[in-house]
Protein backbone atom coordinates (compact mmCIF):
# COMPACT_ATOMS: atom_id res chain seq x y z
CA UNK A 1 0.00 0.00 0.00
CA UNK A 2 1.01 3.59 -0.48
CA UNK A 3 0.12 6.33 1.93
CA UNK A 4 -0.46 9.77 0.43
CA UNK A 5 -0.71 12.70 2.80
CA UNK A 6 -1.67 16.25 2.04
CA UNK A 7 -3.10 19.11 4.05
CA UNK A 8 -6.60 18.19 2.96
CA UNK A 9 -6.60 14.40 2.84
CA UNK A 10 -5.00 11.20 3.94
CA UNK A 11 -5.29 8.47 1.32
CA UNK A 12 -4.26 4.81 1.38
CA UNK A 13 -3.97 3.20 -2.06
CA UNK A 14 -3.12 -0.32 -3.12
CA UNK A 15 0.39 -0.26 -4.61
CA UNK A 16 0.15 -3.49 -6.61
CA UNK A 17 -2.47 -6.09 -7.36
CA UNK A 18 -1.41 -9.57 -8.46
CA UNK A 19 -2.87 -10.72 -11.76
CA UNK A 20 -5.73 -13.16 -11.41
CA UNK A 21 -6.19 -15.02 -14.65
CA UNK A 22 -8.31 -17.83 -13.28
CA UNK A 23 -7.88 -20.94 -11.23
CA UNK A 24 -5.28 -23.66 -11.59
CA UNK A 25 -6.69 -27.12 -11.10
CA UNK A 26 -4.53 -30.21 -11.33
CA UNK A 27 -5.59 -33.85 -11.25
CA UNK A 28 -2.89 -34.91 -8.80
CA UNK A 29 -1.88 -33.17 -5.59
CA UNK A 30 1.80 -33.64 -6.47
CA UNK A 31 1.32 -31.45 -9.56
CA UNK A 32 0.78 -28.43 -7.28
CA UNK A 33 4.13 -29.10 -5.59
CA UNK A 34 5.90 -29.49 -8.94
CA UNK A 35 4.37 -26.23 -10.21
CA UNK A 36 5.41 -24.39 -7.04
CA UNK A 37 8.97 -25.74 -7.32
CA UNK A 38 9.14 -24.64 -10.95
CA UNK A 39 7.92 -21.10 -10.14
CA UNK A 40 10.17 -20.85 -7.08
CA UNK A 41 13.18 -21.91 -9.15
CA UNK A 42 12.37 -19.31 -11.80
CA UNK A 43 11.96 -16.57 -9.18
CA UNK A 44 15.20 -17.38 -7.36
CA UNK A 45 17.15 -17.79 -10.61
CA UNK A 46 15.87 -14.42 -11.78
CA UNK A 47 17.28 -12.76 -8.65
CA UNK A 48 20.71 -14.43 -8.52
CA UNK A 49 23.16 -11.91 -9.97
CA UNK A 50 26.53 -13.53 -9.24
CA UNK A 51 28.21 -16.74 -8.11
CA UNK A 52 28.41 -15.61 -4.47
CA UNK A 53 25.00 -15.63 -2.78
CA UNK A 54 23.94 -15.12 0.82
CA UNK A 55 20.62 -16.02 2.45
CA UNK A 56 19.56 -14.74 5.86
CA UNK A 57 18.15 -17.71 7.75
CA UNK A 58 15.29 -16.75 10.07
CA UNK A 59 14.53 -20.32 11.10
CA UNK A 60 11.24 -20.38 9.22
CA UNK A 61 10.24 -22.27 6.12
CA UNK A 62 10.55 -19.30 3.75
CA UNK A 63 14.27 -18.66 4.18
CA UNK A 64 15.20 -22.34 4.13
CA UNK A 65 13.14 -22.83 0.95
CA UNK A 66 14.93 -19.91 -0.72
CA UNK A 67 18.34 -21.28 0.36
CA UNK A 68 17.56 -24.81 -0.88
CA UNK A 69 16.23 -23.46 -4.17
CA UNK A 70 19.29 -21.24 -4.62
CA UNK A 71 21.54 -24.27 -4.08
CA UNK A 72 19.59 -26.24 -6.69
CA UNK A 73 19.67 -23.37 -9.20
CA UNK A 74 23.39 -22.69 -8.69
CA UNK A 75 24.23 -26.42 -8.86
CA UNK A 76 22.67 -26.61 -12.33
CA UNK A 77 25.14 -24.04 -13.63
CA UNK A 78 28.54 -25.17 -14.87
CA UNK A 79 30.51 -22.66 -12.80
CA UNK A 80 31.56 -22.79 -9.12
CA UNK A 81 29.49 -20.85 -6.58
CA UNK A 82 29.56 -19.72 -2.97
CA UNK A 83 26.30 -19.98 -1.01
CA UNK A 84 26.44 -18.62 2.53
Amino acid sequence: HTLICSRETLCLNRYWTPPIDGYIRYKRASDYVEHFQELMGMAVNDRIRCASVGVFMSGGMDSSTVAATAKTVLSQQSKPFNLV
